[in-house]
């Protein structure tokens, strides 16, 4: 190969070759965006329902456990008094001064809640001896709350159409009947919590692992006294098995509602009723049923599908029907 005399490369002309500028810079169409867009779209999509189902595990974890301490005080409270306590201590048709407590205050000391307790008035009988005080009318309990009921935030604020405050209302109920409504507010029942009942462990024939001691209600914003645990005497703080958990069976007390026709996903409601059509149903937002506390102390999750008739016996304490498997 001959090499060009270098007198002769004046002859040549340089031709600057296209060389890619360092200041060019690579950039994302607007096809290559929208598709990133899409793709963080569908990720988020699929992410969100599992964090909502994480979260409402959690809650449900969380009920689940309140409801187990209760039943728990429930044993600590048979031991120390030899009976469990009173349903509530008032029934409608008694004289109005009488105390209308529940078996919420009497449960307090052994919910790890004794200076609450020690702070209640219960000087007299009269029930706004306590009730008209603002701090312990007010105060509210996580143990008695459902994390899952956005009307629990707590409710404490709603007012009576009288214009009485109603103090706070919580999620968890006990179980005063398996097939009757509240006649006179609870009277002499079949289940284990009524009116000054008092019911000790060996009343309870149908077996302490086959009968209803707790389970979850839920609230209602306004003037609705549904979970009302102070100034309790119409069966605020009770539920009945008569009808399935989350029955689309509106409940109805002459004093739950005033007028008010709830539907779900709230509590629904029948027109005020009379005294002896007063009844009131478990209930929860919980996907498929409710929890509850048996009288040996377990909790477990009922389906709203249990059969009807399984159902009316756990909430009986001797009938002496078997109660079946759910």
């Amino acid at each position: 190969m001959r090499v060009a005399n270098s007198r002769h490369l004046d002859s040549f002309t340089l031709v600057e070759l296209p060389v890619a500028s360092k200041c060019q810079r690579a950039a994302f169409t607007l096809v290559e965006l929208l598709v990133v867009i899409a793709i963080i779209g569908i990720l988020v999509a699929l992410l969100l329902p599992a964090v909502q189902a994480a979260r409402e595990a959690a809650r449900r974890t969380q009920c689940s456990n309140n409801i187990k301490q209760i039943v728990l005080a429930l044993h600590n409270y048979h031991d120390t008094n030899r009976s469990f306590p009173f349903g509530q201590y008032q029934f409608f048709q008694q004289n109005p001064d009488t105390t209308r407590g529940c078996w919420m205050h009497s449960l307090m000391p052994f919910l790890e809640q004794s200076a609450y307790h020690d702070r209640m008035n219960f000087s007299s009988v009269y029930h706004y001896e306590f009730y008209k005080q603002t701090e312990i009318k007010e105060y509210a309990p996580k143990v008695l709350m459902c994390p899952t009921d956005p009307e629990s935030l707590p409710k404490i604020h709603d007012v009576t159409p009288g214009g009485h405050k109603e103090g706070f209302h919580g999620n968890y109920v006990l179980c005063a009947s398996g097939r009757q409504t509240f006649a006179n507010s609870g009277l002499n029942l079949d289940g284990v919590f009524y009116a000054r009942s008092g019911t000790r462990m060996k009343e309870i024939s149908d077996g302490l692992s086959n009968t209803l001691a707790a389970s979850e209600l839920l609230l209602v914003t306004g003037p609705d006294r549904r979970g009302r645990y102070h100034n309790s005497y119409d069966g605020n703080t009770l539920f009945t098995s008569l009808n399935p958990p989350n029955t689309s069976i509106g409940d109805c007390n002459d004093h739950f509602c005033s007028g008010c026709h709830h539907t779900p996903p709230h509590a629904p409601c029948a027109t005020s009723g009379t005294i002896l059509s007063s009844v009131q149903h478990a209930r929860s937002l919980h996907d498929g049923g409710v929890y509850v506390g048996n009288c040996d102390g377990h909790v477990r999750f009922v389906s709203n599908s249990i059969d009807l008739t399984t159902w009316n016996n756990l909430g009986t304490r001797n009938d002496g029907q078997v109660s079946g498997d759910y």
